[in-house]
């Protein structure tokens, strides 16, 4: 036999025996006493939680929000690229050689938020930005002495709203830098 609850109580305390008698009655209906406060027996009905007490924050469904207030989860990979951006006292990733291949698939994939490319072979030689993700940025700094340096998006991404998979129209010339800031999953634009 169902218990019937009803809404809860309008009075402003929430300690007097009203309030009292209508959490014993919600504790009941829920498969719990008021005296244990379980939860046993709930219904998952329709939901995607299938155990209150194994659900930890590596369980997570989802990694983003949407609207106001939302929390966004983020990979270890993207965290990297966050704060390797955000904190002054970040140390870069340094000592980095571009890719040979003057190509996307062969370009140096940079995995920090602050990367120092100290070594391109010859003019035109290659890194590649990390995977897109919204507010992600990329410092690339070109320490090298004298070579220009070609700079690609991850695969599937894009640069300046140029086409997907396409380098960057601005080389990064000698003793320059840039940085890239993501809008979203795919486009990266220069700061």
């Amino acid at each position: 036999m169902a218990i019937e609850i009803g809404p809860p109580p309008r009075q402003n305390t929430k300690f007097d025996e009203v309030w009292r008698t209508w959490i014993s009655r919600w504790f009941a209906a829920s498969g719990g006493t008021a005296n244990a406060g379980s939860f046993n027996g709930l219904n998952f009905t329709a939901s995607n939680i299938t155990s209150i007490l194994t659900r930890n924050h590596n369980n997570l469904q989802t990694i983003g929000g949407g609207a106001s207030n939302d929390y966004f989860h983020v990979t270890s990979a993207q965290h990297a690229i966050l704060v390797g951006a955000a904190l002054p006292h970040f140390t870069p990733v340094d000592s980095i050689s571009a890719g040979q291949t003057q190509t996307q698939a062969g370009a140096t994939a940079l995995t920090s938020g602050v990367n120092r490319v100290t070594v391109s072979a010859v003019d035109l030689d290659g890194v590649k930005l990390p995977t897109a993700f919204a507010g992600a940025r990329c410092l690339i700094i070109n320490a090298d002495a004298a070579q220009t340096i070609q700079i690609w998006p991850n695969t599937g991404d894009a640069i300046d709203g140029g086409s997907a998979n396409a380098v960057d129209s601005n080389s990064l010339a000698a003793g320059a830098s840039r940085e890239y800031v993501a809008i979203d999953v795919t486009n990266w634009y220069t700061i």
